[in-house]
């Protein structure tokens, strides 16, 4: 059996049925559920070469300041003093908004950092 591919899988939702999995193993049940975890940082080093440019897709509700307090998660996990690039979109009706960072990371441990200060933002729908 493969391992999962924790690094293509969304974050913040806490569980997706199989059947919305395509790229997992075909020998499951279609009612196996599937919990997120993060990416462990071994895997993060066998995939990428640090340092990078990694990309993180944020997507929130846009109340109480959401595209601000991810900025400054963002900053604070990398102990940045600006912030780091990013592109925002609003999804059609404004009810969500969808925000890309792509900081330059030094390590596995940089990017985990900035998962674990991602996840718990108020209005967070989905983190990749």
């Amino acid at each position: 059996m493969q391992p999962l591919p924790t690094r293509s899988l969304p974050l913040r939702a806490p569980f997706r049925r199989f059947s919305e999995l395509s790229t997992l193993n075909e020998d499951f049940s279609k009612d196996f559920v599937v919990m997120y975890t993060l990416p462990a940082a071994d895997l993060l080093e066998q995939s990428h070469s640090f340092p990078c440019t990694y990309t993180f897709k944020v997507i929130g509700k846009p109340e109480g300041g959401f595209l601000a307090r991810t900025l400054g998660a963002a900053r604070a996990a990398l102990a940045l003093e600006t912030d780091p690039p990013f592109k925002v979109r609003e999804a059609v009706g404004g009810r969500h908004i969808a925000i890309t960072l792509v900081p330059e990371v030094q390590s596995a441990e940089q990017v985990l950092a900035v998962y674990r200060r991602l996840q718990p933002l108020a209005g967070l729908v989905y983190l990749w």
